[in-house]
Parts: C-alpha cells; sequence; structure tokens
C-alpha cells in the first residue's frame, strides 16, 4: 500500500520541474529566477542518484535521473535566455 504511496509521490515530484521548464521556453526569460536554487539542487540529486543506485531502489533511480535531466534543461535554458 505504501508502495503505491512513494510511486504516486516520485511521480508527483518528477512532473513538478515541467510547467516551469515551459513556462520558462515560451516567454525566454529568467530574470525572477534565482540559479543558485537550480546550482544546489544538481549535486543533491547527483548524491540521491547515486545512493538509490547504491541501494538498488529502481524507482528513485529513475527519479533523480529524470530530476537531473530537468535540472540540467532548466540550467541550459537559464544560460541561454539570461542576458535577453
Amino acid at each position: 500500500m505504501f508502495e503505491i504511496f512513494g510511486l504516486i509521490g516520485i511521480l508527483f515530484l518528477g512532473f513538478s520541474f515541467v510547467p516551469q521548464l515551459i513556462k520558462t521556453y515560451k516567454q525566454k526569460t529568467v530574470k525572477d529566477i534565482s540559479v543558485n536554487y537550480w546550482l544546489t539542487l544538481l549535486p543533491g540529486f547527483t548524491l540521491c542518484l547515486l545512493y538509490t543506485i547504491s541501494l538498488r531502489a529502481w524507482p528513485l533511480v529513475i527519479s533523480y535521473s529524470w530530476a537531473i535531466l530537468c535540472t540540467l534543461a532548466f540550467l541550459g535554458l537559464y544560460f541561454k535566455y539570461r542576458r535577453k
């Protein structure tokens, strides 16, 4: 039963990045976004990914991998649009 809650939570957390990515892409502006927030998330997600790989907790491995990809995508958008 609690595994279902965990999987649903992982889905919500995984997709929580998508609206910000879409908004940033459409508006092509990052003036109100803190890059330090995203730069802090990246090593945190990476360390959590390494830990969950060691535990072989595959749903979490997928979740942290997705979070890292979204964070990198956002940072790419940030550095692309920061001067516009």
